[in-house]
């Protein structure tokens, strides 16, 4: 599932990935994102009502924070 944000839509949910998106980005289940989650050691996620929505932006911080060695 590609979001607006993929398709180059300016809505409102451009620069948001779904739990879908994020796990596709990454090569993983959305089983393991989920796990992650669980775990606390996901991105932050931005939740409406019962949908789960990942900002690119914190995803970026996460990944960087993730960094070894530096």
């Amino acid at each position: 599932m590609t979001n607006s944000a993929e398709s180059g839509d300016t809505g409102i949910l451009a620069g948001y990935l779904t739990e879908a998106d994020l796990a596709d980005e990454f090569g993983v289940s959305r089983a393991t994102i989920r796990k992650w989650k669980s775990l606390g050691e996901a991105p932050t996620v931005t939740r409406v009502g019962r949908k789960i929505f990942y900002a690119r932006t914190d995803v970026r911080n996460w990944l960087l924070s993730r960094r070894l060695g530096a």
